[in-house]
């Protein structure tokens, strides 16, 4: 998974709140449904969305799908991100900001 993909999968509220729900165990459509108070649509739409990012996978148990998290989908993503911070630290320790350019004096 690419980090621009990883950013995309986590840009919506919804999706970050039905993700953290299923760290914390499985969940069927509509457990999440009647916690986050919107539609079956919705949450089957940001479910596909995570499903197809290998975030989360569905068993079906009896009538209900159930969702839970992909242990090595979180994996993939945890090794991305931590390459892109390790990215980051080095911009930032090569970044020098001119004096005359600082954003305090632009400020005023």
């Amino acid at each position: 998974m690419k980090k621009s993909d990883i950013f995309k999968v986590f840009s919506n509220e919804i999706r970050i709140k039905i993700f953290e729900f299923l760290l914390e165990g499985k969940m069927c459509v509509s457990g999440i449904v009647n916690k986050l108070n919107v539609t079956q649509p919705t949450v089957t739409q940001h479910l596909k969305i995570l499903q197809q990012a290998g975030l989360i996978k569905s068993e079906k148990i009896g009538y209900w799908m159930h969702y839970s998290v992909d242990e090595s989908g979180i994996a993939k993503v945890k090794r991305e991100l931590e390459k892109f911070v390790k990215f980051l630290q080095v911009k930032d320790s090569k970044c020098k900001i001119h004096p005359s350019r600082s954003p305090e004096k632009s400020r005023k």
